[in-house]
């Protein structure tokens, strides 16, 4: 029985296909030794959104509307927001750019190593 807060296992994690952790739990850090780029799924990430560039609903649906806690109904409500930053939704992955040996935690629900070399998540 390790300590509270200890991970329990550990995945290499490659650029073929994104990993998921198993039981529909979720990794908690992700260590890259070179750095690149780390595709990446999960909850509370937030991105950066030029409102101007979201041209469709699908597009739109990316996002969290923090009024209401659902992805954005329509293109128009997101245009009609302010430029900023909004919780990307869960199913939609994002690039994290990782420095050598950096770790990242989160709830992350898949990782895909991208540029990035040597890649480990844990759970």
């Amino acid at each position: 029985m390790g300590y509270p807060g200890a991970y329990k296992n550990t995945f290499l994690i490659n650029s073929a296909a994104a990993a998921v952790p198993p039981n529909s739990g979720s990794f908690r850090k992700i260590v890259a030794t070179g750095a690149g780029t780390v595709a990446v799924k999960g909850h509370n990430i937030y991105v950066y959104v030029d409102v101007s560039t979201v041209t469709t609903d699908a597009a739109a649906d990316n996002y969290i509307d923090p009024t209401t806690g659902a992805p954005f109904a329509s293109n128009a409500l997101l245009t009609a927001a302010d430029d900023g930053y909004y919780e990307l939704s869960s199913s939609e992955a994002t690039n994290i750019t990782l420095i050598a040996n950096q770790a990242v935690e989160g709830e992350f629900l898949s990782v895909q190593a991208g540029t990035a070399t040597g890649v480990t998540a844990y759970t």
